[in-house]
């Protein structure tokens, strides 16, 4: 009777969430009501790392808790990405959250989303040839509706569920500056 309970005020809260960010996504799973707005400026990579643990378990440590368990401080400054890794590692202790230094296909999204795991992306921004700086979000599903190949992801900037064509999500260009998808953040199991 409790698990029922349970089971149904999870629905419940599903279908709410759902209503208030409304995304079409086509897959076996999708984690449209998971968002994480960063609490800093320069917080997308704990923003990221949260969110992505949060796929794992449930947490309830902040974006704060992790910069000065990862940093030893609180301080407002951009991460690696082997300090988002160790953050999320941070999140959702006993998961072995891996990097790998390129992007993920399109098919290896949806096996990811599909097997029920978040992936981090890391962004890379180019003024030409030089990087000058990045960002750090996570994609929560995917939509193959049409043959059209569309990314869903969480942005940290402004906590909301936003989507990109494939194409556009691993390089695209923003106003003076290029944008590569260089690192890809997910969970492993031995």
């Amino acid at each position: 009777m409790i698990r029922k309970t349970k089971r149904m005020v999870m629905g419940i809260m599903a279908v709410i969430c759902l209503a208030r960010n409304p995304v079409f996504v086509y897959g076996k799973y999708t984690f449209t009501s998971i968002t994480e707005k960063q609490e800093k400026s320069y917080w997308c990579w704990v923003a990221t790392a949260r969110g992505i643990a949060r796929g794992e378990v449930f947490v309830g440590k902040t974006q704060t808790d992790a910069v000065i368990a990862v940093k030893g401080e609180n301080v407002n400054k951009g991460g690696t990405v082997q300090e988002l890794e160790s953050a999320a590692e941070y999140f959702a202790p006993g998961k072995n959250f891996c990097i790998r230094y390129r992007a993920f296909t399109f098919s290896e999204i949806v096996s990811a989303i599909e097997a029920g795991h978040l992936v981090g992306a890391n962004w890379g921004y180019y003024y030409g040839s030089v990087r000058n700086g990045g960002h750090s979000v996570f994609i929560v599903g995917y939509n193959s509706n049409n043959g059209q190949q569309t990314v869903v992801y969480c942005e940290p900037l402004i906590g909301e569920i936003q989507q990109k064509k494939y194409s556009d999500f691993v390089s695209g260009s923003e106003k003076n500056y290029n944008v590569r998808y260089e690192q890809s953040i997910y969970v492993s199991y031995k």
